[in-house]
């Protein structure tokens, strides 16, 4: 099991996020992890990612930069999709959108335990509107 928080993000964003291996969640994300702010527990983050991949379901995100710590690991992220679902009362579009986003998680044991996360959802919300 990978110790080292880089290995467990990239893990986390290439295999779950892009590829919505789900089933890795177990491996990856600990039973009590609290996302700041969001969801609760792996299960809370598997609906959450559930969620997003219902609405965005060829959602590709690409990381940009990485700052390892001993513990945990920040990102500069961008992530592109389709807008095929229903988000935050706006029906599906179709359209291409893209935005960016900073997270930072923490890892004990292998496992993400803590993640932050700052996402673009006004310039998102702005290219779904076609404002």
């Amino acid at each position: 099991m990978p110790s080292d928080p880089s290995t467990v993000f990239l893990r986390i964003v290439n295999e779950v996020l892009n590829h919505g291996r789900l089933d890795l969640l177990d491996e990856l994300v600990a039973q009590d992890y609290v996302d700041h702010p969001g969801s609760e527990g792996r299960e809370g983050y598997r609906e959450t990612i559930s969620f997003v991949r219902g609405i965005f379901p060829d959602m590709h995100m690409t990381v940009h930069e990485l700052i390892p710590g001993p513990d945990r690991v920040a990102a500069r992220f961008t992530v592109e999709a389709t807008h095929q679902g229903e988000f935050m009362g706006i029906l599906a579009t179709g359209k291409r959108v893209t935005w960016e986003g900073i997270g930072i998680i923490r890892v004990e044991d292998g496992k993400m335990v803590e993640r932050w996360n700052v996402s673009d959802m006004l310039g998102l919300l702005e290219q779904i509107k076609g404002e």
